[in-house]
């Protein structure tokens, strides 16, 4: 499967960990160096050159790229959706760190804008995987499976191809997603 930007696409199956049943990520808890460090590694990427066809297939005008005016600029909307959720990942633990404060007394839309693109985002690709469920005797209740095995895109061969050099569009504020904002 590829899309405009001409990706190459895989599905792989994949087992979640959510940090329920003790089976936990880097990215699991607190604003620290070691989940930030964690972060970085998936934040790094998302501005992708595009030829003059593939951004003529665009539904909308995209940016020349100012370091080869023969090429466009695009950015994955994976690591913009990334980009979102780090944000508000980093507000919920670490308000200071998080969304910016309210600029000349106007309120920043920002965070408005992040869960209404993510969730728009959840609408728009209605993840179709089935969850496993349990019942639950001492409670008289369901409970999903937290850990469930999913088919998704092999996310590391995407990151991995918008990090090659003919890919990479390296932004002015040092990191892979900032200019979006």
């Amino acid at each position: 499967m590829k899309g405009v930007a001409e990706i190459p696409v895989e599905r792989e199956i994949r087992q979640f960990h959510t940090g329920v049943h003790n089976e936990i990520t880097e990215f699991f808890g607190d604003v620290n160096d070691k989940t930030n460090a964690a972060w970085q590694t998936i934040l790094d990427a998302g501005l992708i050159k595009l030829t003059p066809d593939q951004a003529s297939r665009l539904p909308h005008e995209t940016a020349r790229n100012p370091h080869d005016p023969s090429t466009y600029v695009g950015i994955l909307e994976a690591f913009h959706q990334l980009h979102c959720l780090n944000a508000i990942w980093e507000g919920f633990y670490d308000p200071e760190k998080g969304f910016s404060h309210p600029v000349h007394g106007h309120r920043d839309l920002h965070p408005d804008h992040c869960f209404e693109y993510l969730r728009q985002n959840i609408l728009c690709w209605s993840d179709t995987n089935i969850g496993t469920i349990a019942w639950n005797v001492t409670l008289g209740q369901y409970k999903p499976n937290y850990e469930p095995v999913k088919e998704c895109y092999n996310f590391d061969k995407i990151h991995e191809w918008a990090k090659r050099k003919e890919n990479f569009v390296r932004n002015e504020y040092g990191q892979g997603t900032s200019p979006i904002l």
